[in-house]
């Protein structure tokens, strides 16, 4: 069944509590019965989604291809970093990023 879908999804997960997130999929990690949706474990943390959550998982479509990204560093340190490694942030960003 999996074989046939592309390398990555966006995805619509929500709660039998009506909680809801976006997420992206890459594909690894997945059974007939499962599918990991947030392989790094921070990401989970970040967005409190709780292990072992059973939830209603929809495929979303049609998604609008953004034109411009904005990040915006917390504080004068991470303005001084990002700048000083501008390229390699965007490229890492870029690499990682899916569903924004």
């Amino acid at each position: 069944m999996y074989s046939s879908l592309p390398p990555s999804l966006s995805l619509e997960l929500r709660s039998r509590n009506h909680y809801l997130w976006h997420v992206a999929w890459s594909g690894y990690a997945s059974t007939l019965s499962a599918i990991e949706v947030a392989k790094p474990l921070a990401l989970a943390k970040c967005i409190s989604l709780p292990d072992h959550l059973t939830m209603q998982v929809t495929v979303v479509g049609n998604l609008p291809k953004a034109t411009l990204v904005t990040i915006e560093p917390n504080d004068v340190d991470d303005w001084e970093v990002l700048e000083l490694n501008a390229e390699l942030a965007e490229d890492a960003i870029l690499k990682q990023v899916f569903e924004v």
